[in-house]
C-alpha cells in the first residue's frame, strides 16, 4: 500500500499533490462552513417573510378600528377543524426539511372555548439546536394559528451535538358551524 502511495506521489508531482490537498480542503470548507451558513440564510429568509406577513396583518387589523370586527376577522382567519390532518402533515414535512427527528406526537383537544377549538400538540424531537430552532420557527411562520407554549431541551452528555427537545404547541381552529 505504501509503495502504491509513493508511486502516486511520483506520478502526480508536487502540483498534483497540492491539487488533491486543495480539493480535500474545499470539501471540508463546504461541509463545515458553507452548509451551516446556507441553513442560517434560509432561516433568516423565513424570519423576514414572517415579519413582512406580520406587518401586513397589523396594518390591515389596525385600519379597522373596531375591536369586534378585528376579533371576527381573527376567528375567521383560523383554519377549519377538518384541516387538522393537513396541518399535521405539513408539520411532519417541515421536521424532515429541518433535519429534525420526529418519531411521535401527542394530540389533545380542548373544547371549552366556544369561538374556537384548541388542539394541544406535543412533539418530542431530536436534532441540533439550530435545526430545532429552524423547525419551530418554520412551523410558527407557516401556521399563524399555532402558538408556542413551551420548549424543554435536554442533552445526554455535555459534548453531545444532538439535543432532545419537547415542543408544546397549541393549534387554534374554527368550530364547525
Amino acid at each position: 500500500m505504501r509503495k502504491q502511495i509513493s508511486e502516486l506521489k511520483e506520478q502526480l508531482g508536487w502540483q498534483g499533490m497540492s491539487g488533491l490537498v486543495l480539493l480535500a480542503l474545499s470539501g471540508a470548507l463546504h461541509v463545515l462552513a458553507l452548509q451551516p451558513l446556507e441553513q442560517e440564510t434560509a432561516f433568516m429568509h423565513s424570519r423576514l417573510d414572517a415579519a413582512h406577513a406580520k406587518s401586513d396583518l397589523k396594518r390591515s387589523a389596525f385600519s379597522l378600528g373596531d375591536r369586534q370586527k378585528e376579533l371576527g376577522i381573527f376567528f375567521n382567519s383560523l383554519p377549519a377543524e377538518q384541516d387538522v390532518t393537513d396541518i399535521l402533515a405539513s408539520i411532519s414535512i417541515v421536521a424532515e426539511a429541518s433535519k429534525v427527528e420526529l418519531k411521535q406526537a401527542e394530540y389533545r383537544i380542548d373544547e371549552k372555548n366556544k369561538p374556537r377549538l384548541e388542539y394541544g400538540l406535543v412533539f418530542p424531537v431530536q436534532g441540533g439546536y439550530a435545526n430545532i430552532r429552524h423547525f419551530v420557527f418554520r412551523v410558527l411562520a407557516d401556521h399563524p394559528a399555532i402558538a408556542l407554549d413551551q420548549i424543554n431541551f435536554q442533552r445526554d452528555k455535555v459534548n453531545d451535538s444532538v439535543l432532545k427537545a419537547e415542543i408544546r404547541l397549541t393549534l387554534f381552529l374554527q368550530t364547525q358551524k
